[in-house]
C-alpha cells in the first residue's frame, strides 16, 4: 500500500499543475484566436462578396456570433468571455 501512495500522489500534482498551466495558456491566447478567427472569417466574406463592403454593424455581428460559437466550443465560463470582449 505503501509503493502506491507515492507515484499516486506525484501524478495527482502533475495532473493539477498540467490543467493550471493549460488553462492559463488558453485564457491569454483565446483574444488572439478570436481575432484571427473572425479576420478569417471577414476575409472569406470579402472574397465571396467582391465589391460590397461589410459596416461595422455586419463586423460587430460577426464577433457577437463568434464569441456565442466559441462559448459554446469551449465551454468558456462567464469570466473568460468578459476578458475576451
Amino acid at each position: 500500500m505503501k509503493h502506491i501512495v507515492k507515484p499516486a500522489l506525484i501524478l495527482t500534482l502533475v495532473v493539477f499543475f498540467s490543467a493550471l498551466f493549460l488553462s492559463y495558456a488558453r485564457k491569454i491566447t483565446d483574444p488572439y484566436i478570436l481575432r484571427d478567427e473572425i479576420e478569417k472569417q471577414n476575409e472569406a466574406v470579402r472574397i465571396v462578396l467582391h465589391g460590397y463592403t461589410i459596416g461595422e454593424e455586419a463586423i460587430a455581428e460577426g464577433i457577437k456570433e463568434s464569441l456565442i460559437k466559441l462559448k459554446k466550443a469551449r465551454l468558456m465560463t462567464k469570466h473568460d468571455a468578459e476578458n475576451v470582449e
